[in-house]
C-alpha cells in the first residue's frame, strides 16, 4: 500500500521483486495496481504469480513464507489439492489409452 506519489518507487521494489522470483524459477507476470477501498488516496500493488502447479511448486520449495502460517498452510493445501487432480487426470488418460490399446 502507498500514497499515489510513491507509486513509482513501489513499481521499481515491485519489479525487483519479479526478478528475484524469476532467479527461483518462480513467474510473476503483472504488478496490478488498484485504489484501497478505504482510504481513498492510497493504492494497493500486487504482483500476479502465474498459478499453474509447476510454478506454484517452484514458489513453495524456493520461497519461504516466514511472515504468515496462514499463506504457507493455504500454498500446502492448494498443492495437494492441485496434485490430486493431475493424478486423478493422469489415470483417467491411462485408463482411456488402455481402453483404446485394449491393455491392462
Amino acid at each position: 500500500m502507498c500514497k499515489k506519489e510513491q507509486l513509482n518507487n513501489r513499481k521499481e521494489f515491485l519489479n525487483t521483486i519479479k526478478k528475484y522470483l524469476k532467479t527461483k524459477g518462480v513467474k510473476a507476470d503483472k504488478i496490478y495496481i488498484n485504489q484501497h477501498k478505504q482510504e481513498k488516496d492510497k493504492l494497493l500493488l500486487k504482483i500476479a504469480i502465474n498459478l499453474n502447479f509447476d510454478n506454484l511448486m517452484n514458489f513453495h520449495k524456493n520461497i519461504n513464507i516466514h511472515y504468515s502460517k496462514r499463506k504457507s498452510d493455504k500454498l500446502t493445501k492448494t498443492l495437494n489439492q492441485l496434485k490430486e487432480i493431475k493424478l486423478q487426470r493422469f489415470n483417467k488418460l491411462i485408463n482411456t489409452i488402455n481402453k483404446l490399446t485394449q491393455r491392462n
